[in-house]
């Protein structure tokens, strides 16, 4: 009884040993802190900025076309013309002049039997080009529900003699009335979680490690009372508090911008979107489950970084080495959409891949616990192999005090 309590009281002396060394740099800790908390939402509410003034810039800009072929139809080409966002003039050789920027873009006006085929050719290169065909995709449109209520109104008909058929859409959702999330909030949501989750802990990972070897202080750490797998576990233990702080931090901004951001800082109204803000629909209960699905991560991905920064021999070392760590899990932050709920169980057994498959199940209001078993199953054994590792690598004198 007495070892246990003599062992646990050096692990939580090594532990706060580690947060201290951690805390000590008072600018770095707080501009962590800051930067979990507003990195976030700067991004995206800057992207939001950044697209509404591009929109704006665009609507500013006079719209410039040719009609090819007028006398195909000169009611539509007159109708063309009599708008006032649209300046048609003429051209004698419409490609050249598309791509010398002297025009938007161009209508090539065809006619098969009554039907009309009104073809806009823009330029994909200019973003100017690409918002005009909107603009002419919605005058031609208007143009033709014109021209068919006139033929409704000979015929003495209306829209529903001509939709005998009425089809509508709804989701399992909206049935059970389950809560529905945004398609931004399903892209986003697991991408940050994972840079908050491994970005944040990354710098104090090789703080505790490669930083104690430049700065000498390792060889006094594995000098105390304790063993190295003791020491070695209070460093990953540190970084796990911090791994946690910075998911809880991110999670908690990101939140908080989705709710505050106005409904159309992305554009026009989109599925997801009310009260004049983007839909988040996380209750206490997702997220509880959220929080058990990164548990098991953290405590992996702390684990590496303490291995990875072991075996460095230096902090710019240390950075190449997690680097890549950093990539992946933006690269597979972004592959969320292609799970679903009937993500195969294989999926699971895969770090990082599986956890954003079970992050969008989790958001879609799926928690399926066989899945999860399987996660925490696969996820804990790489833990321990890494654990194992990690401290077999403090025993070793080569790579402790290697420059």
């Amino acid at each position: 009884m007495r070892n246990n309590n003599n062992m646990r009281s050096k692990f939580w002396a090594l532990f706060k040993k580690e947060v201290l060394t951690i805390t000590r740099d008072r600018k770095t800790f707080v501009t962590f802190m800051v930067m979990s908390v507003l990195l976030t939402p700067l991004l995206i509410a800057g992207l939001g900025a950044f697209q509404e003034f591009q929109r704006k810039q665009l609507e500013k800009e006079e719209v410039v076309i040719a009609i090819k072929d007028q006398e195909v139809d000169q009611n539509l080409s007159n109708y063309i013309k009599a708008n006032s966002q649209i300046r048609v003039i003429d051209s004698s050789s419409f490609e050249a002049d598309l791509e010398s920027k002297k025009l938007k873009g161009y209508i090539d006006l065809n006619k098969e039997g009554t039907q009309i085929i009104a073809q806009f050719v823009y330029d994909q290169s200019s973003n100017a080009s690409i918002a005009s065909s909107l603009k002419i995709n919605a005058i031609v449109q208007s143009y033709a529900v014109l021209v068919r209520q006139e033929i409704l109104d000979k015929n003495n008909l209306t829209e529903l003699d001509l939709n005998p058929v009425l089809f509508s859409q709804i989701t399992l959702q909206e049935v059970q009335n389950k809560p529905s999330q945004n398609d931004l909030v399903l892209l986003l949501l697991p991408y940050i979680i994972l840079i908050g989750l491994i970005q944040g802990a990354a710098q104090f990972a090789i703080e505790l490690t490669a930083g104690e070897k430049e700065r000498n202080t390792l060889a006094t750490t594995l000098s105390l009372n304790a063993s190295r797998a003791m020491i070695g576990i209070s460093k990953i233990a540190a970084i796990l508090l911090l791994s946690l702080l910075s998911l809880v931090l991110n999670v908690a901004s990101l939140m908080l911008t989705f709710l505050l951001m106005p409904a159309d800082a992305f554009g026009p109204s989109q599925p997801g979107v009310e009260n004049g803000a983007l839909n988040l629909n996380i209750s206490l209960g997702t997220l509880v489950q959220i929080f058990l699905v990164l548990l098991p991560l953290s405590f992996l991905i702390s684990s590496l970084l303490i291995l990875l920064g072991t075996y460095a021999r230096n902090q710019k070392e240390g950075g190449i080495y997690i680097l890549p760590l950093i990539l992946a899990s933006v690269f597979i932050g972004l592959t969320g959409q292609a799970f679903d709920a009937n993500t195969p169980a294989g999926i699971f057994l895969i770090p990082l891949v599986g956890h954003v498959a079970l992050l969008k199940q989790v958001l879609l209001g799926y928690f399926i616990p066989i899945n999860f078993i399987i996660s925490v199953i696969s996820t804990f054994a790489i833990f321990f192999v890494i654990l194992f590792v990690s401290i077999n690598m403090f025993k070793r004198e080569e790579v402790i005090f290697r420059k």
